[in-house]
């Protein structure tokens, strides 16, 4: 495993874990998203990851976003 890999999991998780404290705001009823902007977000980033995914370039971080982004989504 390179310093490359290390850091792609490190930003996955960090990614993730970004989302963490806003799913907790959400389920406790805290705050409401904006289903709009969430949607687009969503759709910008699977496009992106998609195109990632194509020129194997894919990431961490980015598999981490794509999870947040449609586990808030939902």
């Amino acid at each position: 495993m390179t310093a490359r890999d290390v850091f792609s999991i490190c930003g996955g998780i960090f990614a993730v874990a970004g989302f963490v404290p806003y799913i907790r705001a959400i389920v406790l009823k805290q705050t409401k998203p904006a289903k709009a902007s969430w949607v687009i977000w969503a759709v910008l980033d699977t496009i992106t990851f998609f195109g990632m995914y194509a020129k194997h370039s894919l990431n961490g971080q980015m598999i981490g976003i794509i999870v947040g982004v449609w586990i808030v989504v939902v």
